[in-house]
């Protein structure tokens, strides 16, 4: 699935050079919030990246945390479902 993403800077103010703040990033027509920082690359060879960094919003959920990680020999995607700290006691998650 392609995306569109479109960047769209402010509009210049007369005798000052043209400010990053207030930069929009659009995905599919949809304004994307949260952007910190934003690079775009151009390399000769390939398609034009954007990397952007996002502020993590904190809202409050009602759910129940899963917590995953690989396996350091197999690379398989596994769930923890518990953690044993170094004096035997343990948590179930």
């Amino acid at each position: 699935m392609v995306k569109v993403v479109t960047i769209i800077p402010p509009e210049p103010k007369e005798g000052r050079a043209t400010s990053s703040m207030g930069t929009k990033v659009l995905c599919d027509g949809k304004e994307i919030g949260g952007i910190t920082n934003l690079t775009v690359r151009f390399d000769a060879a390939e398609t034009i990246k954007a990397e952007m960094e996002l502020f993590a919003y904190i809202k409050e959920v009602d759910a129940e945390p899963h917590f995953f990680m690989r396996h350091p020999f197999t690379n398989e995607r596994k769930e923890i479902t518990k953690i044993v700290f170094e004096d035997g006691t343990w948590l179930k998650l």
